[in-house]
């Protein structure tokens, strides 16, 4: 079982939606490259099954509401009040942009 890199935002039933971004914010990150020092942009793993592990969304919720953090391991048709929008699968998009550097890993 192998899981996918899922690039995305969350539909929280709001107009600004969570890390909410769409194709023109592709688009125009692919010319110009991302100029800023954040993203406004949430990933998360997707399992064959379509089962979701999001180790930052509860996190983040924690901050914005300062509650406790988890995890969430769930089906999407499983997951309420919210629910993910797949935009890009994979991380060549945060390279081609800038974002994601090679990095050499040095063990000792």
């Amino acid at each position: 079982m192998f899981s996918v890199f899922t690039l995305g935002w969350i539909d929280d039933e709001t107009d600004r939606g969570i890390f909410k971004f769409d194709d023109e914010v592709i688009a125009d990150k692919l010319v110009n490259g991302h100029q800023d020092e954040t993203i406004n942009i949430h990933a998360w793993l997707t399992l064959p099954s379509m089962k979701i592990i999001n180790l930052t969304l509860n996190t983040t919720f924690s901050i914005l509401h300062r509650h406790k953090g988890g995890v969430i391991v769930k089906k999407e048709d499983d997951i309420t009040k919210f629910s993910y929008k797949p935009m890009l699968v994979g991380d060549m998009y945060l390279s081609k942009i800038g974002i994601l550097k090679n990095v050499t890993w040095y063990e000792i």
